[in-house]
């Protein structure tokens, strides 16, 4: 094939693609789509006008230069055949001067060249801000931006579960498998239940509405159960794990190392500790369709752009003693409190020394600045809002009254 029709079809495609690029990063795909076919069009059509134009300037003739600008048989101007414009145009050029020819190759091959590179630098780029810019864990980006993030609890592994959580209103779920099976390959075709290739598409990135997390069964002293569970769990896909009955700093600290993989030589060492446990090889990148999954994947608010959320949840008396020393964990993303267990731990009924330990949990949290979780009831969650929880369950999936707590959670939070 001639030098010009391949010159012709890099810039037009180069083109095109740039103009697709930049409605890519509106998010719009029928947009780019589009784009692109204009600007193939339009730097056809340019290629095919510029080079009759520069023809005639020299005093060029041939055989079709009659049929180009007359409005003989040779060319379609109406109906459905007008597109073909372009094919007659490009195909009279055949009979342009050799010299002619050579020197518009050399000019359009430079120009394609240069339009490759800034297509490929563009759609890089467009790619980079529709997906890899995006913050994928939802319910940190809630927290981050001071916001109340709203999840119930499920023991219900089934695919219908799965579809319907994910097209709930909810912010996250915790996948509860601390007194129901601890079920990894249920957890994965969970997850895929949850995938919803149609919101992709139409908001353009890959963050889920409802952010899927774990309860696991071990507790903060089982060190090594932990670090098994908490590998296992991740690297199904999820965005976090909560970790039940933590009462010490350093049952909170074995939470955070096991979810974070080993820090490369030369990170700050503000950034080092807790050091990670995590093993190197494990990866979720098939489930979050992120290329830099290893650098994403650490915990919350300690790496400020980490995708992870680690749940440490308080019931016991003890952990309530030393609930200081847990929430200053480096790592540690969420204080989280089950009125009912601290209730049954504490050996008291519901009352004023049950809520006392609510509250001081409460209050050290926000002195640090780590949000506080709670579950509530339609009873409590305008309550619990109103004193600072943010992380907030409105119930078990499939218990009754959860729609209107949830109602009821995002009204009190301006939602």
């Amino acid at each position: 094939m001639s030098g010009a029709p391949w010159s012709r079809t890099l810039l037009a495609v180069a083109v095109g693609s740039v103009l697709g690029a930049s409605a890519l990063r509106a998010q719009t795909q029928v947009k780019a789509i589009l784009f692109f076919n204009l600007g193939v069009e339009a730097v056809q059509l340019l290629f095919a006008l510029a080079l009759l134009a520069l023809h005639r300037l020299r005093g060029g003739d041939h055989p079709g230069a009659a049929a180009e600008v007359g409005a003989g048989p040779g060319i379609r101007t109406r109906g459905p055949g007008a597109p073909l414009v372009l094919r007659s145009l490009t195909r009279d050029m055949g009979g342009v001067r050799q010299g002619c020819t050579v020197e518009i190759r050399r000019v359009m091959a430079f120009v394609s060249m240069i339009s490759v590179l800034a297509l490929f630098v563009q759609t890089t780029a467009a790619f980079a801000q529709g997906s890899d810019d995006v913050r994928l864990n939802r319910a940190i980006e809630l927290l981050a931006n001071g916001q109340a993030a709203f999840g119930v609890l499920s023991a219900d592994y089934s695919l219908d579960n799965a579809r319907t959580l994910a097209r709930s209103n909810l912010d996250f779920i915790i996948i509860d498998m601390e007194p129901f099976p601890f079920d990894v390959e249920r957890l994965h075709l969970f997850l895929l239940g949850m995938t919803n290739k149609r919101l992709i598409q139409e908001k353009g990135n890959l963050q889920m509405n409802v952010t899927p997390f774990v309860r696991v069964p071990a507790t903060g002293e089982e060190e090594v159960q932990v670090r098994r569970q908490t590998s296992q769990v991740l690297n199904a896909g999820v965005f976090g794990v909560m970790y039940p009955s933590i009462s010490t700093r350093e049952e909170a600290e074995n939470a955070v190392r096991a979810m974070r993989f080993p820090q490369a030589y030369g990170v700050p060492a503000l950034e080092f500790e807790p050091a990670g446990l995590r093993g190197l090889r494990a990866d979720a990148s098939w489930f979050w369709g992120v290329r830099d999954y290893m650098q994403r994947a650490d915990v919350w608010p300690h790496d400020p752009q980490g995708e992870l959320l680690a749940i440490i949840q308080i019931e016991t008396p003890e952990g309530v003693a030393n609930i200081e020393e847990i929430v200053s964990v480096p790592g540690v993303g969420v204080i989280f409190i089950e009125p009912s267990d601290l209730t049954t731990s504490m050996g008291l009924p519901p009352g004023s020394e049950v809520e006392a330990a609510i509250q001081r949990v409460l209050s050290a949290c926000l002195a640090q600045g780590v949000p506080c979780g709670i579950m509530t009831g339609s009873g409590s969650v305008e309550r619990r809002l109103s004193e600072g929880f943010r992380f907030v369950t409105v119930g078990f999936d499939g218990s009754s009254g959860v729609t209107d707590v949830l109602q009821r959670g995002h009204a009190a939070a301006g939602r």
